[in-house]
């Protein structure tokens, strides 16, 4: 299931793999390589993240799935395009990535949720 396999590879710090999993018009809004280099800054990977369940809405090219970390749970979208599940960021992704790298590192730093390096 491609949101279970899109939360493995990131957890297990496969940063790129995970990219690759996005929608098309995600993947424009940050390159995989940078996306890695963000998340190698600022993420601890290692965290099992469970898909508890997957449910489709609309017209059947979209769903949601309920993802759980330690006992959080959060809400991610999935798209069905060129005959494919792909992974949609949310919006404060979205606003994150969409400032580079570099910018959205300095910024994690700054509000503490980087880990120092």
């Amino acid at each position: 299931m491609l949101a279970q396999e899109e939360s493995d590879r990131f957890a297990s710090g496969d940063y790129e793999g995970a990219w690759e999993m996005w929608s098309a018009a995600d993947q424009k809004v940050i390159s995989g390589a940078e996306y890695a280099r963000y998340h190698e800054a600022c993420t601890t990977s290692g965290m099992p993240l469970k898909v508890e369940s997957v449910r489709l809405t609309g017209d059947g090219t979209t769903a949601v799935a309920r993802v759980e970390v330690l006992g959080f749970k959060q809400s991610y979208r999935v798209v069905y395009e060129d005959g494919h599940w792909r992974w949609r960021m949310n919006d404060e992704d979205l606003d994150r990535y969409r400032r580079g790298a570099d910018a959205a590192i300095a910024k994690a730093k700054k509000e503490g949720r980087c880990h120092p390096g």
